[in-house]
C-alpha cells in the first residue's frame, strides 16, 4: 500500500502557487478615516475599518446633501488638476482601473481597457486609471507611467494617487489591478474586479450594468 504522506506537501505547494497567481501585490495603507464637512459646517469623520467604501459614499452624500465623497482635486499624468466628482459626473459609467507601474498583470490588461474605452464611448462609458505608485513630485515615476501607457497604446487618462484617494477609494484595495464600476453619481455599482481581466470580461460587466 502506497504512503500518502506527501499529499499535504503537494496541497501546500498548490496553495502557494494560487496565492502568487491572485495576490499580485498587497497594499498596506494607514486608515485615517475620511473627514467630511456637513451643511452646518461641522466636521465628521468616518471610520474606514467599520464600513465599506460603498457605505461611506452613501453616508457622506446623505449627510452633505450632495455628491461630496469624491469632491476633491486629483492630478493626471500631465499634472493637470481635475475635480474627481465632476469628472465622474460627465459619464454614465466610469471604469476606474487601479494599477501600478511595477505590476506586470496591470500592463497586460491595458490594451483591452483601451479597446473598452473606444468601443463603449458612444454609450457614455469612460475608462480612467489611478496609478498607486506615482507621486506628483516625482517626475521619473510620472515618465515611467506615461511610457507604460504609450507602449500599450493607451489614450485614456490616469490620475495620480494622493492622500484623499488613499483615504477614499484606495483604502480597500489590497491588490492591483483592481477595477471599480462607478456611475455618474459617484456610486460603486458592481463588485470590485480584482486581478487582470480581458476585453470580453469587462464588456460583459458593462453591458449588464447598462441593461439594468
Amino acid at each position: 500500500m502506497k504512503n500518502n504522506k506527501k499529499k499535504p506537501k503537494h496541497l501546500i505547494l498548490l496553495l502557494i502557487v494560487i496565492t502568487f497567481l491572485f495576490a499580485f501585490t498587497s497594499c498596506s495603507k494607514q486608515n485615517e478615516g475620511v473627514e467630511i464637512e456637513t451643511e452646518d459646517n461641522s466636521i465628521e469623520q468616518t471610520d474606514p475599518s467599520s464600513i465599506s467604501v460603498t457605505e461611506q459614499i452613501e453616508s457622506v452624500n446623505e449627510q452633505t446633501g450632495k455628491q461630496a465623497y469624491f469632491d476633491f482635486e486629483v492630478a493626471d499624468l500631465d499634472l493637470e488638476k481635475h475635480n474627481l466628482s465632476e469628472y465622474l459626473a460627465q459619464n454614465e459609467i466610469n471604469v476606474v482601473n487601479i494599477w501600478a507601474t511595477f505590476c506586470p498583470p496591470c500592463k497586460v490588461e491595458l490594451p483591452d481597457l483601451q479597446r473598452i474605452s473606444e468601443d463603449f464611448a458612444d454609450k457614455n462609458v469612460a475608462v480612467v486609471g489611478i496609478v498607486t505608485d506615482v507621486q506628483e513630485n516625482d517626475q521619473a515615476s510620472i515618465e515611467l507611467a506615461k511610457s507604460i501607457f504609450s507602449e500599450a497604446g493607451v489614450e485614456f487618462p490616469s490620475f495620480i494617487q494622493n492622500d484623499l484617494l488613499n483615504n477614499t477609494i484606495l483604502q480597500e484595495v489590497y491588490a492591483v489591478p483592481t477595477t471599480y464600476i462607478i456611475n455618474s453619481e459617484g456610486k460603486i455599482i458592481s463588485n470590485p474586479i480584482v486581478g487582470a481581466q480581458n476585453y470580453d470580461y469587462f464588456a460583459n460587466i458593462i453591458n449588464n450594468v447598462l441593461d439594468k
